[in-house]
């Protein structure tokens, strides 16, 4: 669910079963608004384009589309060190980067 408030994605599942609050940025916000407006205002927010079911989770598109792409040997996690070297060279403060990574001090 959105917080448009609060400029935040709640995601009430994750894989450890916890809580996630995710901050959006402008960019994020426009692009959820127009997924939005190709929907019916029912159920989940992304569909799949072959079938038109709702996706469970990231992995189901991801795989189509890097057969579709013919990539060989690439995975979701091989994106994990690009986005933290963009994140970085940003200038997001590495406790950010650790909490996006899901690094905890804990």
């Amino acid at each position: 669910m959105v917080d448009w408030k609060s400029r935040e994605l709640h995601i009430p599942r994750t894989k450890n079963e916890e809580l996630l609050h995710v901050p959006l940025n402008d960019a994020a916000i426009s692009a959820h608004k127009t997924v939005l407006k190709s929907g019916d205002g029912k159920g989940r927010v992304f569909t799949s384009v072959k079938t038109g079911e709702s996706l469970e989770n990231g992995r189901q598109w991801f795989d189509d589309a890097g057969v579709e792409a013919k990539l060989k040997n690439f995975h979701w996690h091989d994106l994990r060190p690009t986005f933290t070297s963009r994140l970085r060279m940003k200038g997001a403060p590495l406790k950010r980067i650790c909490w996006a990574q899901e690094f905890d001090d804990d």
